[in-house]
């Protein structure tokens, strides 16, 4: 199930989306879609997806870049109705990394 992360500061969110090994064929088509549904359902301009693949002893990564206004899709509203891919949202305040 993808894990979701919006900074509302910047208007971007991110979406990790592991995948399993069986699924590495489908990984650009998951990429998009889940990228899009993602942007989409939190109603932001941009969004960075990324696939993790286990590869024997290494991981491919592959990453999705998104960057539009947000537009009312009926086709997406309908679809993640009707299967919702991601954990609910919870609301969590951050604190910053300090560097010393």
């Amino acid at each position: 199930m993808p894990y979701r992360i919006v900074v509302p500061e910047t208007g971007c969110g991110f979406v990790f989306i592991p995948l399993q090994h069986e699924q590495k064929d489908d990984k650009m088509i998951c990429l998009q879609n889940l990228t899009y549904a993602a942007k989409y359902d939190q109603k932001i301009r941009r969004c960075i997806g990324i696939t993790f693949v286990k590869e024997e002893e290494d991981y491919l990564m592959d990453w999705c870049f998104l960057d539009s206004d947000w537009q009312y899709d009926s086709a997406i509203e309908e679809s993640l109705k009707n299967c919702y891919p991601f954990r609910p949202v919870q609301e969590k305040l951050i604190p910053s990394y300090q560097f010393e």
